[in-house]
């Protein structure tokens, strides 16, 4: 009898281990893996650019838009607004990071970035800054520390890496937080937040309807308006062709405001249109304008070694912009002048085509 107590304080001991494993477990984040993140944020982007009206992505083309990103050559800020990089190189190193374990993807936040991206409705998805919107940088979740050695900004946890001069590898620096000082040329706050009088100050998302004061508060796919005399405005959607205007800014990219009305040359959607007034056919759907006889019309993009290309050859070739040829990407090792002429999108220093360690920022 005397046993009893024991053997039910015990079990109790056991019983609270047991509830506090799983409890642990519970606690612990689900991760998402770097490549399904991107193939559901380019999904959801594409998904919800084919959504505006008059725009370049449709439901006819929106399945090829997320493999024209993907597989794109281009120079663009596609991460953050005036810092132009290679999307598929910059997926290499975010994947390279998650195998060696520096990083990972929250699946929760991940979620919030995706549902704030299905609301927008860009006329080009080029123009959505990812690490810009806070609730998707926030998603990647980085496992350096200050000090630690870095490669890219999200390796660092609450911070960023310093590759000033040059320097590969960098350095993690501990973000400035709201109301701390701060110096625009040396430090970066927070996401969502941003260096103004020497301060991290809150920014607007920039979504449809909140304040500005100029068309750099809004999203790219917006414009500030203002009524006349006031310093503070509203963001709205742009416009597209036949929509009336008073400033060039309220038409959507690639259109002008002439005579009050938004006006341009529309861009071709299918293979043999007509584009000698453009000269651009749309690339979301894997076209570019080339000469057919004495005219000029769309295409798709090329696929044979030394074939007449304009803007980009499909899949294992690259369109040389000196005589407009396909040519077989070059592969590590091999010499090099330009980062477009690596099947690893990197020319080193020494002319060689690497595998690329650090962001490159162009």
């Amino acid at each position: 009898m005397r046993e009893r107590p024991r053997t039910i304080l015990i079990g109790m001991l056991v019983l609270a281990f047991m509830l506090g494993a799983c409890e642990g477990a519970k606690s612990e984040k689900a991760k998402m893996p770097v490549d399904e993140f991107f193939q559901t944020y380019l999904q959801t982007i594409c998904g919800s650019a084919a959504e505006y009206s008059g725009g370049i992505i449709t439901s006819a083309n929106k399945d090829s838009c997320v493999d024209s990103i993907k597989e794109s050559l281009l120079v663009w800020d596609f991460f953050h607004a005036g810092r132009k990089t290679v999307f598929k190189q910059k997926i290499y190193l975010l994947r390279l990071a998650e195998k060696r374990e520096w990083l990972s993807v929250d699946a929760d936040q991940a979620q919030k970035c995706f549902d704030i991206i299905s609301q927008m409705h860009p006329y080009n998805p080029l123009e959505i800054r990812l690490f810009d919107i806070p609730d998707c940088a926030l998603a990647f979740k980085g496992l350096k520390i200050i000090n630690d050695q870095c490669f890219q900004d999200e390796e660092c946890d609450n911070g960023w890496c310093n590759l000033a001069g040059g320097a590969c590898p960098g350095w993690c620096v501990l973000y400035r937080r709201q109301g701390e000082p701060c110096n625009e040329n040396l430090d970066r706050c927070e996401p969502g937040y941003t260096c103004l009088s020497s301060g991290c100050s809150r920014l607007s998302t920039g979504a449809k309807g909140e304040p500005c004061m100029s068309d750099d508060h809004c999203a790219s796919y917006l414009y500030c308006k203002k009524t006349e005399g006031d310093d503070i405005g509203i963001c709205f959607e742009k416009k597209g062709i036949g929509k009336t205007c008073v400033e060039h800014n309220e038409c959507i990219v690639g259109l002008t405001c002439i005579d009050e009305q938004c006006q341009g040359p529309e861009i071709p959607n299918s293979v043999g249109a007509d584009c000698s007034a453009s000269k651009v056919c749309n690339y979301f759907s894997r076209l570019e304008c080339g000469v057919n006889g004495e005219t000029y019309a769309c295409r798709t993009f090329p696929a044979e070694e030394y074939a007449a290309c304009t803007l980009q050859c499909d899949k294992k070739f690259y369109c040389d912009p000196f005589d407009h040829k396909c040519s077989y990407f070059k592969g590590e090792g091999e010499p090099c002048g330009q980062y477009y002429q690596c099947s690893t999108l990197y020319c080193a220093k020494g002319g060689v085509c690497e595998m690329p360690e650090c962001e490159q920022i162009f």
